[in-house]
């Protein structure tokens, strides 16, 4: 799991399949095709949504998702 934002969502995932983001754990998903994309679109109040989801996985799991390596 992958709680992000991007304004241009192809570029960011063509980012991480290139390993230039610097999440290799992320990188190594979608590159061995083990990775679902899902998306939300959101118009206003993004940072607040992300992270509401962030939260949300965090305490349903008690862990934050296994491919963010910081909270938003």
């Amino acid at each position: 799991i992958y709680i992000g934002s991007s304004i241009d969502l192809r570029k960011r995932l063509m980012e991480h399949l290139r390993g230039n983001s610097g999440n290799a754990l992320l990188a190594e998903f979608l590159a061995q095709g083990e990775a679902k994309v899902r998306f939300r679109m959101v118009d206003s109040e993004w940072r607040s949504v992300e992270r509401e989801l962030y939260r949300a996985f965090c305490s349903s799991f008690g862990v934050p998702p296994q491919c963010n390596r910081m909270s938003p």
